[in-house]
């Protein structure tokens, strides 16, 4: 008889992950029967059911190898901005983890709003979600494997700020202090916005071996709490009120919503040394990084004592006489002489010999007199230098003997012989720049300079040229006529073309002399075509040698298009004298709306007349009304949007035939629809290629007056070259370097003594009578100058 059995097998702990089978055997010991080797893949012979001989064994999530990371870590409390979530789950053996579903959860719940992951973990392991919030704080988030219901250890915090929406001015009581006196800071703290700002707290760094006063908090003028920290204090202000500017200046003064003043105050300890001690000031306030201020300093100096930190020397100058070093009754005090210190302050004795140095650094000190202060043939008795030790608070004394040695005399050399001395010396004179900003010139020395100048145009037309667009291509290219000063010398050129907003759209470019004429077809350098309606700037650059530079006013050109929208409802589009559109007038409009999509970012200009057989009021509300009525079909029934349209009523202040009759007052009843260039890109554009006028003459400013006249004068020892630069107020500029000419003498080097009569090698001196010239005009001397420029 067979019996079936079940055995159930357990096993420890995995080692490993990895997957084997396993071998069992049944033996009925009480039998003889053989014993029975279970089937491998198939245990109990039921195909159908999960017995196996086989068996996997994974590794688990890893609760403390998985990684959580949020970026950023800071994020504006709008609602808005995100910070991505990443997971990265790993098992034990730092392997990713995939197919498991992820969970994310802030520990401050309903305030903060989480995109959970849309998938499980991927082949790597990963999953990501968002956070956002309104609230302002920092949100702890928890990762959690659902799927097998594990927590992971990280827990990343995101900080939810308020961003730099608070202004901070710090100031200290007093520019110097010693030590062991206060300092009381002062910091004014102004809210910029029309909202509360909370949780605010001011971080000052106070300087190394200053101290903060316990209890000298004060904040609006009333007791505070003390700061946390050492040399950070953290002072917690709470909220700022939002601003109210009752006084219109545009920021919170004293006495207004959101304005607060904090001081408090500091002692110098006696680790300080003399110096200037500096600490900052920032608002934040939910992490240490989550600044919402500017920084702002403060700075006091540290000086010393001269009562009690400095020592004073005093001392005598007197004649020595008998050379003991000591002043004796009949030796008196020198007056005048001068005695000097090592930092290099020098004193002048009194009529009785006497001198002092006031607030000295302690130390050992030097003193040296100078002897030639004095006198002629004046020695010291004492040593011309002594060496004080000075202590803080107490007096030194050095005094200097001296004694008047005549010397001997002694003749050396031949006899004298009368002659001329001839000598050159080197003197740069100063260069006189002036110049002129409308004539654009520059004369040094009253010489004229040669400034290399440019100018492009398109062919020979004004300022505001038009270019036409047609079928989204120019009608023909563009032709710019190029002229230079010095072309021959120009190493590179550039012809830049800029959009209405200053960006660089096309840069036609060279080395060597520009071509007299340079052709464009409108092709930007992105592969586009230039834009109707707009207006565009173009500007030529020229490099010279030596960093010369010149460039051309800018100038500006405009972009119509010959497929633009243009149409015209006559009083026939509308019933009678109402607002209500005919079906011709639904027609044309349609037409219209086919060429609008054409090109989608172009503006409508829509303008409603009138004739003027009504009142004024009723002219100008019924010309609004017909031009709206019209944008309405067109956003309604055709789709357009209605941010392309401007409309405008101008009742009959702009007739186009007389109103006295009747086909005239017909004309006049219409509605214009027309594609608008903005005068307002034009207007910009000529702001910004109008400059401010500068001139630049080595390396510094010089001021220009009323009539566009400038000068200067320039000065040097070795004065070869002036940089000079200009830029006039159409926005040409130039920048070059003007050569300075130099004349230098060779020969004679230095000074020649030379006899009447002596000739030599380039020279020849005239004989004398009665040892000088005879005529004052008569020639001494006849030399040869070599030299160079």
């Amino acid at each position: 008889t067979l019996t079936n059995i079940g055995i159930h097998f357990t096993a420890n702990a995995p080692g490993s992950a990895g997957a084997a089978d396993f071998v069992s055997t049944v033996d009925d010991s009480a039998t003889a029967a053989a014993a029975q080797a279970a089937t491998a893949g198939n245990a109990d012979g039921d195909p159908a059911d999960a017995n196996s001989l086989s068996v996997t064994v994974f590794a688990g999530v890893s609760p403390t190898l998985s990684t959580v990371v949020a970026a950023p870590p800071f994020v504006p409390v709008d609602g808005v901005t995100v910070s991505t979530i990443t997971v990265t789950l790993r098992d034990s053996n730092g392997q990713p983890v995939a197919g498991k579903t992820i969970a994310l959860s802030s520990e401050r719940g309903g305030v903060d709003t989480i995109t959970q992951p849309a998938s499980p973990t991927g082949a790597s392991g990963v999953a990501t979600g968002t956070v956002r919030s309104g609230t302002v704080g920092t949100a702890v988030i928890t990762a959690t494997d659902t799927t097998d219901g594990i927590a992971l250890a990280m827990q990343p915090a995101v900080s939810f700020n308020q961003g730099v929406v608070l202004d901070i001015t710090k100031a200290a009581g007093r520019k110097e202090a010693l030590l062991g006196e206060t300092v009381t800071y002062r910091i004014e703290v102004r809210n910029t916005r029309a909202t509360d700002v909370v949780l605010v707290k001011v971080d000052d760094q106070i300087p190394p071996n200053f101290k903060y006063l316990q209890g000298s908090a004060r904040l609006n003028g009333g007791p505070a709490a003390d700061p946390t920290g050492n040399r950070t204090l953290t002072f917690d202000l709470g909220t700022i009120p939002a601003l109210v500017d009752s006084n219109g200046n545009g920021r919170a003064d004293p006495g207004e919503p959101g304005y607060l003043v904090l001081s408090y105050q500091l002692v110098i300890g006696s680790g300080a040394v003399p110096g200037e001690y500096t600490n900052t000031a920032v608002a934040r306030d939910v992490c240490a990084l989550c600044v919402i201020s500017n920084r702002d300093q403060a700075a006091v100096s540290v000086v010393m004592d001269p009562l009690f930190d400095l020592g004073t020397i005093i001392g005598k100058v007197f004649e020595d006489k008998d050379r003991d070093g000591r002043q004796g009754p009949d030796e008196p005090g020198v007056a005048g002489a001068m005695v000097a210190l090592d930092d290099g302050t020098y004193a002048l004795t009194d009529e009785y010999g006497r001198y002092h140095f006031p607030a000295v650094t302690p130390g050992q000190r030097m003193l040296k007199i100078n002897l030639n202060s004095i006198a002629a043939e004046i020695a010291a008795t004492t040593g011309e230098t002594q060496v004080v030790s000075i202590t803080p608070g107490l007096l030194a004394k050095a005094n200097f003997g001296v004694l008047h040695e005549p010397r001997s005399t002694a003749t050396i050399g031949h006899p004298a012989l009368t002659g001329v001395s001839v000598g050159t010396t080197s003197q740069t004179e100063p260069v006189d720049v002036t110049g002129s900003l409308e004539a654009y010139f520059v004369l040094i020395n009253g010489q004229t300079a040669d400034l290399p100048t440019t100018d492009v145009r398109m062919g020979l037309q004004t300022l505001e040229d038009v270019v036409e667009l047609k079928d989204e291509r120019l009608a023909k290219p563009i032709e710019f006529q190029i002229e230079a000063t010095r072309p021959e010398d120009v190493e590179s050129w550039s012809l830049i073309i800029t959009d209405s907003g200053g960006q660089p759209i096309r840069t036609l470019h060279g080395q060597g002399t520009p071509p007299a004429s340079q052709s464009w077809n409108g092709d930007t350098d992105d592969g586009r075509t230039i834009e109707g309606g707009q207006i565009y700037q173009y500007q030529l650059d020229l490099r010279y040698p030596n960093e010369g530079r010149s460039s051309s006013p800018p100038r500006l050109f405009g972009v119509n298009r010959t497929t633009a929208v243009s149409l015209s409802l006559s009083s026939g589009a509308f019933r009678g004298r109402s607002d209500e559109l005919s079906e011709k007038a639904r027609e044309t409009l349609k037409r219209a709306a086919a060429a609008m999509r054409k090109f989608p970012k172009e503006k409508i200009l829509v303008e409603g007349h009138t004739d003027a057989t009504a009142s004024k009021d009723l002219d100008m509300d019924l010309s609004r009304k017909r031009a709206e009525a019209a944008v309405r079909y067109l956003v309604e029934t055709e789709g357009i949007s209605p941010e392309r349209f401007i409309v405008r009523g101008y009742g009959s202040t702009r007739p186009i035939a007389s109103n006295e009759t009747e086909k005239g007052r017909r004309m006049n009843r219409r509605v214009e629809v027309n594609e608008r260039i903005t005068e307002r890109g034009l207007a910009r554009m000529r702001e910004r290629a109008r400059t401010e006028p500068q001139v630049r003459i080595n390396e510094s400013a010089v001021r220009i007056d009323s009539d566009g006249h400038f000068q200067a004068r320039v000065s040097g020892d070795d004065l070869r070259r002036i940089p000079i630069q200009i830029i006039s107020g159409d926005g040409a500029s130039v920048r070059t370097v003007v050569p300075i000419p130099r004349l230098e003498v060779l020969e004679p080097h230095g000074e020649e003594r030379l006899a009447y009569g002596a000739r030599g090698d380039g020279y020849r001196v005239f004989d004398a009578v009665d040892d000088g010239p005879r005529d004052p005009g008569a020639p001494i001397l006849i030399h040869r100058l070599l030299g160079r420029t």
